[in-house]
């Protein structure tokens, strides 16, 4: 967020060359924050729980003792 807020401060430069570039910057920045707290946890959710099934999926079977 300080990041985002530090490039955003471009947005008031008197050159329009750097208020685009805060603009940009910033945004970007703040969708990236986002994504961080929005996205990324629930993906590591669903990472586990393929791996934990993949795992289960290829358990060597015990073979059979004959009798």
């Amino acid at each position: 967020m300080t990041t985002a807020l530090g490039f955003g401060v471009l947005i008031f430069s008197p050159l329009i060359p750097f208020r685009q570039f805060g603009l940009v910057t910033g945004i970007t920045i703040l969708f990236a924050l986002v994504v961080a707290i929005a996205v990324v946890p629930p993906m590591l959710v669903v990472w586990a729980a393929y791996h934990q099934w993949r795992a289960k999926a290829f358990e060597p079977v015990p073979a059979e003792s004959p009798s």
